[in-house]
């Protein structure tokens, strides 16, 4: 199936409508006899079927290695290098979702197994992080999830810790300092003491709000979007009148406003948030 599908996708993958390009290329390809088909299948896939072909290897036995694209001789030689079966070999290439290359792949697997991690390949690991095994096993031994490890790549294992003896979870934690790099956990626990949501906190902090600031602007009836444009025009939450989403004046001269030039108004100097540093293009 994988070699039918690669010729199908060769009349298809030009097309703006991928699913009707495959629809009309079944229609004319699929009663094609094996020669016809045979010739007009990709020159890449052809090649690979013919070297399993010379290991004697055929049809349904061979198609995970055509659908990933492997040879006799790197999937030998991964066996070879690491001692793994085939079956656990194409595991770990089908998480590794051809992000990889030859070297790194197996370099990953020898280095995951060394380090003594669990021998099955994690679901959803992302190999382009920044950590390897070895740094995944200080996870591990921190008293984190493995999954914690791999799905917060920039997360720190030393922030991690400290946050959770916070009370936090990593993947608060991690939510969080991505809003607010500079985010302490006793500036997060804040807003819970003062009766604001964890699902509230996320906008208050990718703002560049603290939790009293958030607490005030909240009893005047505004969330964290519209809090900024007042704090923009230099108003304290004692200036809303109620009901107001926007403060007076706030683009004057244009007569209009468009949530577009909403976002570019700049936020006051210093203000901490992603949502400042991104106006800022602060990367």
């Amino acid at each position: 199936m994988s070699a039918i599908y690669g010729l199908l996708w060769t009349r298809a993958e030009s097309s703006s409508d991928h699913i009707v390009a495959v629809y009309q290329a079944a229609l004319e390809m699929l009663p094609w006899d094996e020669e016809l088909a045979w010739r007009a299948c990709p020159a890449d896939v052809r090649e690979l079927v013919d070297a399993w072909a010379q290991v004697n290897r055929f049809g349904t036995a061979i198609e995970d290695f055509i659908e990933l694209e492997l040879t006799p001789a790197f999937l030998a030689r991964a066996v070879d290098e690491t001692g793994l079966d085939e079956h656990l070999i194409l595991q770990w290439l089908r998480e590794f979702d051809w992000s990889l290359d030859e070297d790194e792949a197996i370099s990953f697997i020898r280095d995951w197994y060394a380090a003594g991690l669990p021998p099955a390949p994690p679901r959803g690991i992302d190999v382009h992080s920044k950590r390897g095994a070895k740094q995944l096993k200080r996870w591990v031994d921190a008293g984190f999830d493995l999954a914690d490890g791999i799905r917060f790549p920039d997360l720190s294992l030393d922030d991690a810790i400290t946050w959770r003896s916070a009370g936090f979870d990593a993947r608060d934690a991690n939510e969080l300092l991505a809003l607010d790099p500079d985010l302490t956990p006793d500036e997060a626990l804040a807003f819970a003491q003062l009766g604001i949501t964890a699902e509230a906190r996320l906008a208050w902090v990718e703002y560049g709000f603290s939790a009293d600031q958030a607490r005030q602007w909240a009893a005047a009836g505004l969330r964290a979007a519209d809090a900024r444009l007042w704090r923009a025009r230099d108003l304290r939450p004692g200036d809303v009148l109620p009901g107001r989403r926007l403060p007076p004046n706030l683009l004057p001269g244009t007569g209009y406003t468009s949530l577009s030039s909403l976002d570019r108004i700049p936020d006051p100097p210093g203000t901490r948030g992603r949502a400042a540093a991104r106006r800022r293009t602060d990367e």
